[in-house]
């Protein structure tokens, strides 16, 4: 079975959140950053400096303007998006499932493996698939287009941390809203959270702050890896 989290409820709630990791506290607080346009019932996570070509997810969702939050993972002076979360309703969430794209089985999957999305430039992002064809086309066209995307990223950057939210058209609508990934590079599930008659309630991106696994069965946390988030800033 695919490694299944029981942590992504930090992704939902507005409270703040105190994750205890090996006898430091990591506090967790969520900021709502910005709507997402949906205009196809087709969504993308991906890193969108590196992979804008991702193909969309399997699970359908709603139609819409939704809010993209993150949850902030403050650990001593440091701060890191642990989670995102694209939210369509808030209705509670009685089950997760794992993200996958075409010809991807979690039935295949062993207890410890997952299927996500390769980050190399220490962000990700929320797009529909509308929004995702155009953002490919202008960095097939455009071999620096992606210093617009950096450049919006710099607006807001602070402490180990930035977001985006990018206008790519107004007719139909569609635009992009990219964020800092964890500790930087990294392969990174999602999960949609699903309620009453499997209603999409969320789609959730896990940056992989926290780890656990089973190991003769007690809960081990992994500790993060050394960060090479945000390449544009070497």
């Amino acid at each position: 079975m695919a490694y299944l989290p029981s942590h992504l409820k930090y992704a939902l709630t507005d409270e703040e959140i105190v994750h205890a990791d090996e006898g430091k506290d990591i506090l967790f607080k969520r900021i709502k950053i910005a709507d997402l346009s949906v205009n196809s019932p087709e969504i993308c996570a991906c890193d969108p400096l590196v992979c804008p070509e991702t193909l969309s997810f399997v699970q359908k969702v709603p139609t819409g303007r939704f809010p993209v939050y993150l949850s902030i993972a403050h650990i001593n002076t440091d701060r890191r998006v642990g989670f995102a979360a694209l939210v369509f309703s808030t209705n509670p969430v009685l089950r997760w499932e794992m993200a996958v794209l075409p010809k991807q089985d979690v039935t295949k999957l062993k207890s410890e493996e997952i299927f996500g999305y390769g980050v190399d430039s220490g962000t990700g992002c929320f797009i529909d698939s509308h929004g995702a064809a155009l953002l490919n086309a202008r960095m097939k066209g455009d071999d620096a287009y992606y210093e617009v995307i950096t450049d919006e990223l710099d607006k807001t950057q602070v402490n180990t941390w930035a977001w985006a939210n990018m206008e790519l058209s107004n007719s139909p609508s569609a635009n992009l809203v990219a964020f800092s990934s964890g500790y930087g590079d990294g392969m990174y599930a999602s999960y949609f959270g699903f309620g009453e008659g499997k209603v999409p309630i969320c789609v959730v991106t896990d940056f992989g702050l926290i780890y656990e696994k089973s190991l003769e069965g007690e809960k081990v946390v992994e500790k993060p890896k050394n960060s090479r988030w945000m390449f544009w800033k070497k």
